[in-house]
């Protein structure tokens, strides 16, 4: 069964599109919570997805990726017009 994470990034080069990076975290049944925070599920570690994801963005852009399948904290977001059913 695929752990649940949060992906962060910050793409540091202005005007830069990054289709690939959006198409990997929509094939990850990954949701935007935030304009650059993801929740995803994905067969591998953190750092196996960190890895995934850096083959797709430049090498000063940022990336933060935290397993949240067993995390006792809960997550809570507000985003109008857009169901978020992957805080479950």
């Amino acid at each position: 069964m695929p752990s649940k994470f949060l992906v962060s990034y910050d793409l540091i080069n202005p005007g830069q599109d990054y289709p690939t990076l959006y198409e990997i975290l929509r094939g990850l049944d990954g949701a935007t919570v935030l304009e650059s925070l993801w929740i995803c599920f994905f067969s591998g570690s953190a750092a196996d997805l960190l890895e995934h994801l850096r083959s797709v963005v430049d090498t000063n852009d940022r990336l933060l990726v935290i397993d949240i399948s067993n995390s006792a904290i809960p997550i809570s977001a507000y985003r109008p017009m857009i169901e978020i059913d992957l805080l479950r």
